[in-house]
């Protein structure tokens, strides 16, 4: 019965977004999309399909990452149908918080996928695992590592980011002041595909050519935890209460002021349930300027010109307060771009607690509600009973009418019969 209903749900949404994107109300279909964790979509002549991606070929994927890059092949190929100039194609996609980019390397180019995770897709893995991907070939689904319990670790980690990125948007930055941008890159395969689509669905540099010869070694995805573009300034003080500490690195020293985020600059936000200050950590600082280039690179030209050249790091953990600031002075870090924050584990507790709240309010709504319905009912059984009683009253009303009508007509026979006979009495007594 269950997936049933997890079928039912997801044909009806899928439908709507469909209807959305056919009405062009893409401001509609793009919010509807950001909450929709399965997205399977079949055309007979897909634009773009998992094959093109390096990640097809990864052994034990990610499950959150695989669902988000299917959702996503499946929203192009519907936006595709719907939209036969590829420029207005390209447009309408970057409403989505996705974008196809490029990277230049070794006087070739790499193209790329840049897509946005959602919690609702996260929630959807950890709950249902395997029936996640009910639609996908078994050859890929085989690669698909499900196993959570035995990464415990991993698990914990996954379910800090994930608490830390909601309780981030709901109580600190605020949904309304600011955009989440993409947060994931799907790396393309260089094949002869792709090659096709070179000119007629990308628009690159014509000096530039894609490597068909290449020797793929990465995974075929990079990952920030989130990325935000703030709309307006916002100044988090020393004495906020989910913030145990505030602090600025420097040199080797740690110490306390407020944090204060600027409009209009991208911040790069990594969340993580350990911390310890390392070679891997820093190497966010030039993933992060890699990031900057290919956010402001178009394969299509599109209406909104992206020149964002600032960013810095938000680095949140949650683990002993001081640890690895020793070592920062052996590492080549840009002090001015990070910022070291130790998140509150209460963070975790809030979200679910204003939901709690919020389950708590709609139960009591259900129960005075469910007592306003059975009134209603028990009111509705007795109209339905007394408008029975009035329609047959009605009824034997109509028909006591009708004998009363046809006694007044033949009333009316009669003494015109009458008025007849006695007009012939007078004339034959005359």
């Amino acid at each position: 019965m269950l997936e049933i209903n997890i079928f039912l749900i997801k044909m009806e949404v899928n439908k709507t977004l469909i209807d959305l994107i056919e009405e062009k109300k893409f401001s509609e279909a793009a919010e509807t999309f950001n909450k929709t964790p399965i997205l399977d979509y079949e055309t007979k002549n897909p634009i773009i399909k998992l094959n093109m991606f390096e990640y097809s070929l990864t052994l034990n994927k990610n499950p959150v990452f695989l669902r988000v890059l299917l959702n996503y092949i499946s929203l192009i190929n519907i936006l595709f149908d719907q939209e036969s100039k590829v420029e207005e194609f390209h447009q309408i996609l970057f409403q989505f918080n996705a974008k196809f980019t490029f990277e230049e390397k070794n006087g070739f180019i790499k193209l790329i996928l840049m897509a946005k995770s959602t919690i609702d897709v996260y929630n959807l893995i950890f709950q249902e695992k395997e029936k996640a991907f009910e639609n996908v070939e078994p050859n890929i689904k085989q690669t698909i590592d499900f196993d959570f319990d035995k990464k415990e670790e991993e698990s914990i980690g996954y379910t800090y980011q994930e608490l830390a990125r909601v309780f981030l948007n709901d109580y600190i930055i605020g949904r309304s002041k600011g955009n989440e941008l993409p947060n994931l890159l799907f790396y393309i395969r260089s094949i002869d595909e792709i090659q096709n689509l070179i000119g007629k669905f990308f628009k690159i540099p014509s000096k530039l050519k894609i490597d068909l010869n290449e020797i793929i070694t990465q995974s075929g995805v990079n990952e920030f935890d989130s990325i935000v573009l703030l709309k307006e300034d916002i100044i988090i003080n020393e004495n906020n209460p989910y913030f145990r500490y505030i602090k600025t690195v420097q040199g080797s020293n740690a110490v306390y002021e407020k944090l204060e985020l600027k409009k209009d600059i991208i911040y790069i936000i990594e969340i993580k349930h350990s911390y310890t200050m390392n070679k891997k950590i820093v190497d966010i600082q030039d993933l992060a300027k890699s990031y900057m280039k290919l956010y402001n690179k178009n394969v299509y030209d599109i209406k909104e010109e992206l020149n964002f050249q600032d960013f810095k790091i938000l680095y949140f953990y949650n683990y002993f307060e001081n640890l690895g600031y020793k070592n920062l002075s052996n590492l080549k870090l840009e002090q001015n771009k990070w910022k070291f924050l130790y998140l509150s584990p209460s963070c975790q507790i809030m979200p679910v607690t204003t939901l709690k709240k919020k389950v708590d309010v709609l139960e009591k709504k259900v129960e005075e509600n469910k007592d306003k319905i059975d009134h209603m009912e028990r009111d509705n059984a007795l109209f339905k009973e007394k408008f029975k009683n009035l329609e047959e009253m009605l009824s034997k009303n109509k028909f006591a009418k009708g004998i009363e009508q046809k006694r007044n007509e033949e009333f009316i026979i009669a003494k015109d019969l009458k008025n007849k006979i006695e007009e012939e009495f007078q004339e034959l007594s005359k």
